[in-house]
């Protein structure tokens, strides 16, 4: 037993400061009132260095890492920018410099998580907290953004020098929004713990998915690839290529492949590609700052909030990214739309969240797998439903959908609403549940009235001292 420990077992609490609740027998905190016998004994024992809290460590390292890497890709995504700029391609600069813009945010983002590990190896952690309800009205800025960018998008001049600034509000203030009205009121931890969660969802998530899903892609271009060599012509035209010094020319190999490409199956596999695998494989990598937090026993509470916190990184990655591709006429469109992809992200990411907290606390492993799958099927029909959305208009008598998909992608944007409805719905729901369920866990609890209550024993002062001699010698 340590010396604590043998400490508490002679020298009980007598005041309220040295009342221990929900802490060991022999708390850290040092009471202060020279009258307290536990005052004295803690004054004569020595002081012990705390060892190097390793968690911090890595949690500095791959923040440091994560900030220069992404300010390297930026910096020379600039410069990209530049060549394409005076090359004549304004769209594609303008998209660059998006990129540019919002992985050079990204790493701003990641500056919080490496401060509080170094104030927390430093032995100086900061503890105050900002509470999000305040930024819960930001939401009402967004609309405005919008329009701005829009109009700032209609001309080079405006696309280079303002639209990465609204690019980057626009991506940043429905994320916020709904972190504001999905934590509010939960117990998120301290604020290293959450910046960081937030930060390995912002780049972990991301890089994880990125890579499984090029594997999966990977393996099904083999498979397409040794289909498309049963054609005579195109395994003509790959031979030709291989045994030619000279390029072939990229428009032979679209003409022979565009018959395969208005098949029905083509679409099915893209489907079965974005509805499905997609889903399988991000749905397992978002909660990754949830998965770092195994053996803290976290309750479901804080499973749901580190959810949140995980999957608002990698939406907002997401966001900075891939609303880059519009960088014209179509950038309010695409980055208006991410706001739904924000919070079927951060909702999903919480549930799986909430379920991996139940699955290490009380064993719940059937409802992981439920949850797991049920987050599937949300992220997969609203794929879907993007899909079939964006296929419609593209669908000419040349190219026409099955009749089935034609028919869902009619209804397609009404399902997309109803989902945005019942994701922020359900999104307010498990908050005041979990609201509720926290409160009544902090309410004490009625002593039963045929328990007697005994008051602590209180060592009479000249026991005090004789302890004390005790203890010196």
């Amino acid at each position: 037993m340590g010396i604590g420990g043998w400490v508490s077992d002679f020298v009980p609490p007598c005041c309220p400061a040295c009342i221990p609740v929900s802490r060991p027998a022999f708390p850290s905190a040092t009471c202060t009132l020279h009258t307290c016998p536990r005052f004295a004994v803690e004054k004569m024992m020595p002081s012990r260095k705390s060892p190097v809290h390793w968690p911090s460590v890595w949690q500095l390292v791959l923040s440091v890492l994560g900030i220069l890497g992404l300010w390297g890709v930026a910096a020379l995504m600039l410069v990209t920018t530049v060549s394409a700029a005076f090359s004549g391609d304004t769209l594609g600069a303008t998209a660059i410099l998006l990129n540019a813009a919002g992985l050079g945010f990204s790493g701003v983002l990641l500056i919080p998580s490496a401060g509080y590990a170094l104030m927390r190896l430093l032995g100086k952690p900061f503890t105050r907290h900002f509470p999000l309800r305040y930024l819960s009205w930001i939401i009402l800025f967004f609309p405005l953004v919008i329009l701005l960018g829009h109009f700032a998008s209609r001309s080079v001049a405006g696309g280079y020098l303002f639209l990465p600034v609204f690019h980057i509000l626009a991506a940043l203030i429905p994320v916020i929004w709904l972190l504001s009205i999905g934590l509010r009121g939960l117990p998120t931890g301290s604020q290293q713990r959450s910046w960081g969660v937030f930060g390995i969802g912002m780049v972990g998530a991301p890089l994880l998915s990125l890579l499984s899903e090029a594997a999966v892609l990977l393996i099904l271009g083999m498979f397409v690839f040794l289909y498309l060599m049963q054609d005579p012509e195109i395994l003509d035209f790959f031979l030709a290529a291989a045994s030619s010094p000279v390029s072939p020319d990229p428009e032979v190999l679209i003409k022979l492949v565009e018959p395969y490409l208005m098949r029905p199956g083509t679409l099915y596999l893209v489907l079965v590609f974005g509805a499905l695998l997609v889903p399988l494989l991000e749905e397992m990598f978002k909660p990754i700052g949830v998965w770092l937090l195994a053996g803290r026993g976290i309750s479901a509470a804080e499973g749901f909030a580190a959810g949140l916190l995980s999957g608002a990184g990698y939406a907002l990655f997401e966001n900075f990214t891939l609303s880059a591709g519009g960088g014209g006429d179509g950038w309010a469109m695409t980055a208006a739309a991410r706001t739904g992809t924000s919070l079927v992200h951060m909702l999903t990411t919480g549930l799986v969240g909430w379920a991996l907290a139940l699955a290490w606390r009380e064993r719940r492993y059937l409802r992981l797998a439920g949850t797991y799958l049920l987050a599937i099927l949300i992220h997969g029909m609203w794929n879907t439903m993007v899909i079939l959305t964006a296929v419609s208009g593209f669908s000419t008598d040349e190219l026409p959908l099955p009749d089935a998909l034609a028919l869902v992608g009619d209804v397609a944007p009404f399902v997309i609403a109803a989902l945005l409805i019942f994701g922020l719905l359900l999104l307010l729901r498990l908050n005041a549940s979990f609201r509720k369920s926290v409160a009544e866990a902090q309410t004490p609890h009625a002593p039963s009235p045929d328990r007697a209550i005994m008051p602590p024993a209180v060592r009479q002062p000249a026991e005090t001292a004789d302890f004390e001699k005790d203890l010196h010698s």
